[in-house]
């Protein structure tokens, strides 16, 4: 049975002339820094605005047909992406919510 096989290999091609050579490495150029989309953290503001016990505006919510309303700041939240987030208390409903520092204004 074997006979009647056949095989299925390729046969390697054998180069006839000298080896090539790995091509040359790729030198490094100096290139001049690209331009920074995340202020440097010099310019970043590094403490809230407001402290806890704070009274303040809660702006108004166009799209949610809210008027601006009084809140209460219970706590400073850590930043979070562009900017700190507060735990306020609104005197309009009684509720708690998370809110931006650009969602607040001082009375």
């Amino acid at each position: 049975m074997s006979a009647n096989l056949k095989s299925i290999a390729v046969p390697m091609k054998r180069s006839r002339g000298p080896v090539a050579a790995a091509p040359a490495p790729v030198v490094a150029r100096h290139v001049a820094p690209m331009a920074r989309s995340v202020p440097a953290p010099a310019t970043r503001q590094v403490n809230h605005l407001y402290n806890t016990g704070d009274r303040l505006m809660l702006l108004s919510n166009v799209r949610a047909g809210k008027a601006a309303t009084p809140c209460v700041v219970l706590r400073l939240l850590p930043f979070e992406g562009r900017e700190f987030q507060y735990r306020v208390h609104d005197d309009s409903d009684g509720r708690e919510r998370v809110v931006a520092e650009a969602d607040l204004q001082g009375i």
